[in-house]
């Protein structure tokens, strides 16, 4: 009995652990995989690479980060500003805030 009962519980929660542990390693970095997804969309946005910027939102990059390093831009702010038509329509459509502002007050429309 004793046999019996331990090891198909064991077995069972060995099955487990390798599931919290994957995540536990995704959790450790996922700031860091936001912040690189974040930077990449808005690379994408300013290239007007729409397919690349559907792909990077699909995988989860936040549509309104803000890029510290180019005056708190978002991705919309940039691919109106270059003329992107079709990233536009794709950043609006997946939630991008029209009313974000830079640190200077503009929004994507001004």
């Amino acid at each position: 009995q004793h046999h019996q009962q331990q090891p198909p519980l064991p077995l069972s929660t060995n099955t487990r652990p390798p599931s919290p542990p994957s995540t536990s390693d995704s959790m450790a970095t996922p700031a860091v995989n936001e912040n690189a997804m974040a930077r990449a969309l808005w690379e994408a946005a300013e290239a007007g690479n729409t397919a690349e910027a559907s792909r990077l939102l699909d995988a989860g990059a936040p549509v309104d980060w803000n890029n510290a390093a180019e005056g708190g831009s978002t991705a919309l702010m940039f691919a109106a500003e270059r003329g992107h038509k079709d990233t536009v329509e794709l950043l609006l459509d997946r939630g991008a805030d029209i009313e974000a502002k830079d640190r200077g007050g503009s929004t994507a429309l001004m």
